[in-house]
């Protein structure tokens, strides 16, 4: 379907025609933008398109080799209609597009979002738009980022604008004065940040400041009388990326004009992203006499971009997450179920051949593999508390040396003497004040986890040492040991080392030990080298009342 054309049509082709883009060629700061919406919102099409009278002109593309479609089958034609973003999540299901040649033949559309690219004067002069071959939905975020960028295209339309004047502003300041007198109007009442220096020195101390106009002092809060026979490197701080200022170095050097995005400074300390364009100036003669900085404040663009970025991150990793889950519960069940099946069917069908001891055997296989799954039902629940913050944590009076002798009476026992458990203590560890039943959960993870993975017939070693208001615990073994890699995710749900083989083992028990030493105000670390042992350090509040 064809889009009905604005009601102000006649003037916004005239505004369009005032930016005198049409038929440019690309530059990088628009082909930066297309390439971050791609980014964002995860489509293979990016474009920045502008509706003329007969076609729509695609000013930026990733994504698509055309530089030009006609206007009656545009997507965007529709779109300048809009106050705000277009989106068609299946063109398939809207009227308007179903028939559409570029949704039945090449490209085969099939999603689209656009958002208008207005004017300083409101007019819509084209779209900053997404596209996909698949239906697909955006993310509040994704809308969001998307009208920021459009916001920022738009920006560069009047940034380029300004650019244009000010050239022609100059050319016009070589002819007499009263055109210098237009260059300082424009010059004075542009939105941007301009700025006007020496042409020299380059190098330090750097060109002398001889004109800021009102939207600089807005921005940085320095005026006229502050900046005047000073350089700009006054706005430059910590976090200027050096290797911007190299590159506007070499521009300089060059006399070659130059775009670059850095962080600047203002007078009270704070510091704001900045869009910087710098052009050279030279006289009637040739002669290189002024660098004119126009400087955009993309500081909001800025901080869009790191959310939607932190966004994507912690949606990918969260993915991650949710196939290490999906892969651990498929092992860790398939095991204890195929024993229960197995010893199942041999009860049924050779029971009445078994003698009461075989019996037994089988039932116990029952039990123990149905214990196993009920276990890591609990670990799965647990590390859900914990990540929802609802652990319950119930501290009491205590006496660590006690419950570190029972503790490790227990696991010599359930260990069958299999492994030896050395405990020591120092200091005065009877008066604490903990939450018993999730200390013996810590212990009894990490006791466990140094009998498991050490050879049989070793020493694990358990020390307590109580000084300075803090219950410090050591739990070593001489084990296979953890590599440097996998020590730096060792807390993570469902991470375990490399070097396990065979040994059972769901990955969840140091990650609901780390949460549970956190409710404790605690912290855990960790030391370890492969093939030699790994001792885990936890350092807990003995006496604070939480």
């Amino acid at each position: 379907m064809k889009a009905p054309l604005p009601d102000n049509e006649a003037q916004r082709l005239k505004a369009l025609c005032k930016y005198k883009i049409l038929d440019t060629a690309s530059e990088q700061a628009f082909d930066d933008i297309t390439r971050l919406a791609a980014q964002i919102c995860g489509t293979p099409i990016s474009l920045v398109s502008l509706i003329e009278a007969e076609r729509q002109w695609f000013k930026s593309k990733v994504g698509l080799e055309a530089t030009d479609t006609s206007r009656d089958i545009s997507f965007c034609a529709h779109a300048i209609l809009q106050p705000d973003i277009l989106i068609v999540s299946d063109t398939l299901a809207d009227k308007r597009f179903a028939t559409n040649p570029l949704v039945t033949s090449a490209p085969q559309i099939r999603f689209y979002a656009g958002v208008p690219l207005l004017s300083s004067e409101g007019y819509a002069l084209g779209t900053l738009c997404v596209i996909d071959y698949v239906p697909r939905k955006l993310s509040q975020e994704q809308v969001e980022g998307l009208r920021v960028l459009s916001r920022q295209v738009s920006a560069q339309f009047e940034l380029r604008r300004n650019l244009v004047n000010l050239v022609r502003a100059n050319e016009t300041l070589q002819k007499s004065e009263e055109r210098l007198r237009l260059l300082e109007s424009v010059v004075v009442n542009a939105n941007d940040a301009i700025l006007i220096t020496d042409a020299e020195p380059v190098d330090a101390p750097g060109p002398q400041i001889v004109y800021v106009n009102q939207a600089f002092t807005k921005m940085t809060g320095y005026s006229l009388e502050d900046v005047l026979g000073k350089t700009p490197r006054l706005l430059q701080g910590s976090k200027t990326d050096q290797d911007a200022l190299d590159k506007i170095r070499v521009a300089l050097k060059a006399w070659q004009p130059v775009r670059v995005e850095l962080i600047n400074y203002c007078k009270d300390g704070s510091e704001f992203w900045v869009e910087l364009n710098i052009t050279p100036v030279t006289d009637q003669k040739g002669w290189y006499t002024h660098w004119i900085s126009v400087q955009r404040d993309i500081t909001e663009r800025k901080q869009i971009e790191k959310k939607i970025l932190k966004a994507l991150a912690k949606e990918k990793e969260l993915g991650e997450l949710k196939s290490r889950f999906v892969s651990m519960v498929s092992h860790e069940f398939r095991t204890p179920l195929t024993t229960i099946l197995s010893s199942a069917e041999l009860l049924e069908y050779y029971g009445h051949k078994s003698s009461e001891q075989e019996k037994l055997g089988f039932f116990h296989q029952i039990r123990t593999a149905t214990q196993r799954m009920t276990q890591l039902l609990n670990d799965v629940l647990a590390i859900n508390k914990a990540e929802a913050g609802k652990l319950e944590f119930k501290p009491n009076y205590l006496d660590l040396e006690e419950f570190c002798c029972a503790l490790v009476e227990e696991m010599q026992i359930n260990s069958r003497n299999k492994h030896i458990i050395s405990f020591s203590s120092q200091g005065q560890c009877t008066d604490t004040y903990m939450d018993e039943k999730l200390l013996l959960h810590i212990f009894t993870n990490l006791l466990s986890n140094a009998i498991k993975y050490s050879p049989q017939g070793d020493t694990i070693y358990f020390e307590l040492d109580c000084r300075n208001e803090d219950a410090i615990f050591q739990v070593t073994d001489k084990g296979i040991g953890i590599s440097i890699e996998k020590q730096q995710r060792l807390f993570e749900p469902f991470h375990r080392g490399e070097n396990v083989g065979n040994i059972p083992g769901t990955g969840l028990g140091l990650s609901i030990v780390k949460r549970l030493v956190e409710s404790h105000k605690g912290s855990i670390t960790v030391a370890s080298q492969v093939g030699v042992g790994t001792t885990f350090t936890v350092r807990l509040p003995s006496k604070q009342q939480l």
